[in-house]
C-alpha cells in the first residue's frame, strides 16, 4: 500500500500544483492590473454589514467553499478547464479587490479582511486544483508516451489525500472567516481604521 502522506502526495504533483498556484496568481495578476489601468473601476460597497455577516456565516462559507473545490477537483473529468477557470477567476476577484484597496488606501483593511482565512482557504484551492490538473497532466503524460497509463491506483491514492487535506483547510477556513473575518467587518463597519 501506498504511503498517505499529504507532504509525498504533495511532492508527487509538482507539475498540477504549480499549474494550478499559477494559475490563481496570473488571476490577481491580471486583476491587479485591470484596477491600475482603469479597465475596472473598483467602488464603495454597496453590500450593508448585515449583507456580509449573513455571507459569513459558517454554514454558509462551507457550503460555497466545498463547492468550489468540488468543481475544481471534478474539473479534470473535462480536461481541467473548469479547474482553470475557477482557480483564474479567484486569483482575479483578489487582484481586483487588491487593487481597489490600495487605490482608496484601504490596504490594511483588505488584509484583516482576507489573511486570516486565507492562508487555509487559499492552500485548500490549489490542492483541490492540483487534483483537477492532475487527470489532465497524467492524460498529457500518457499521450507523449512518457507514462504506462493516465492514472495509477498510486495517484488515486493521493488524489484522495489532498481533497482530505483540502477539505479540512476549508473547514478551518470557514471557521476562521466566521469568527475572526465577521468581527474585523463588524469592527470596520463602526469605523475602526485599519492600517499596515
Amino acid at each position: 500500500m501506498f504511503p498517505l502522506s499529504p507532504r509525498r502526495s504533495l511532492a508527487n504533483n509538482a507539475k498540477p500544483l504549480v499549474l494550478s498556484i499559477g494559475t490563481t496568481t496570473l488571476g490577481a495578476i491580471t486583476g491587479v492590473a485591470l484596477v491600475l489601468t482603469g479597465t475596472a473601476k473598483g467602488g464603495p460597497e454597496t453590500a450593508s454589514i448585515q449583507q456580509t455577516t449573513q455571507q459569513l456565516q459558517l454554514g454558509h462559507l462551507l457550503v460555497t467553499n466545498t463547492s468550489v473545490l468540488t468543481v475544481l477537483a471534478l474539473g479534470g473529468l473535462l480536461i481541467g478547464i473548469p479547474t482553470l477557470i475557477v482557480l483564474f477567476q479567484n486569483g482575479l476577484v483578489i487582484g481586483l479587490l487588491a487593487g481597489t484597496a490600495a487605490g482608496t488606501g484601504e490596504l490594511g483593511t483588505f488584509f484583516a479582511l482576507t489573511l486570516p482565512h486565507a492562508v487555509f482557504e487559499l492552500p485548500a484551492f490549489w490542492m483541490a486544483g492540483c487534483v483537477g490538473l492532475k487527470v489532465p497532466v497524467g492524460l498529457g503524460a500518457y499521450l507523449l508516451k512518457r507514462r504506462d497509463t493516465p492514472l495509477c491506483q498510486r495517484d488515486i491514492v493521493q488524489m484522495a489525500v489532498l481533497l482530505i487535506v483540502a477539505f479540512s483547510l476549508v473547514v478551518i477556513a470557514a471557521a476562521v472567516e466566521s469568527q475572526i473575518t465577521a468581527q474585523i467587518a463588524r469592527l470596520r463597519a463602526q469605523g475602526a481604521v485599519l492600517s499596515i
